[in-house]
């Protein structure tokens, strides 16, 4: 039996059939089960979108905690040898030397073909890790992007009432919060959405959210 039907409403007061409890309401109270469930699910959505906005703030400062297996690594630097991207004796030379022809974007692709895809996310952790490039830090901004995020969520849910649950790609939102403060990013830094279709898509959806809260935005496809 559900919580749901284990109350009886009579009158004003809910009673549990199962532990006699009584809940007494009023009409400027009375709240349904069912509104009381689509609040929680609404709260859900919101959690669960601060919580993947909040790991993608991570991931682009190679903050966030992940296992990244030895062979990963190596196939990748065996890689970079097939393409001679580095050279023979790339372990004996300062790694701003040795794998200074080495890109993010040549990463992706070789995750890509060593089936390594579901770590596209974590892809500033892996160049730093085996180039030693510096990683961002926009510890400064974290505070005020977590904010913004809450804003343009309530503006989306506000505007787009009817679609909550697909939100924009978070990686996205992302980049241009941190355009927004004049942060220096490449989009090609970031996880995007492939088809173009999502690109224009996502591109006019933020470019509406923005104008109404009064924020500079700039298509970036």
């Amino acid at each position: 039996q559900s919580k749901q039907d284990s109350f009886v409403l009579s009158e004003n007061h809910f009673t549990c059939s199962i532990c006699g409890n009584v809940i007494t309401t009023t009409n400027d109270n009375l709240i349904s089960f069912n509104d009381i469930e689509r609040i929680n699910i609404g709260s859900k959505y919101s959690y669960d979108r601060r919580v993947h906005f909040k790991d993608s703030v991570k991931r682009f400062q190679g903050k966030q905690n992940v296992n990244i297996p030895t062979e990963l690594f190596d196939n990748l630097l065996q890689h970079f040898l097939n393409f001679r991207l580095i050279p023979q004796n790339y372990a004996e030379l300062p790694k701003e030397v040795a794998f200074k022809k080495v890109t993010r974007e040549h990463i992706h692709i070789f995750l890509k073909e060593l089936g390594y895809s579901k770590f596209y996310d974590d892809i500033v952790y892996i160049y730093h890790k085996i180039t030693g490039h510096p990683i961002p830090d926009i510890t400064h901004l974290e505070n005020q992007l977590y904010l913004d995020f809450d804003i343009l969520v309530e503006e989306y849910d506000k505007t787009f009432k009817n679609d909550r649950k697909n939100f924009i790609n978070n990686q996205y939102v992302l980049f241009q919060l941190l355009k927004k403060y004049n942060y220096q990013c490449r989009k090609e830094d970031f996880n995007f959405l492939k088809t173009n279709d999502r690109k224009i898509f996502h591109d006019s959806v933020c470019q509406k959210l923005f104008e109404k809260l009064g924020w500079n935005f700039k298509a970036i496809f």
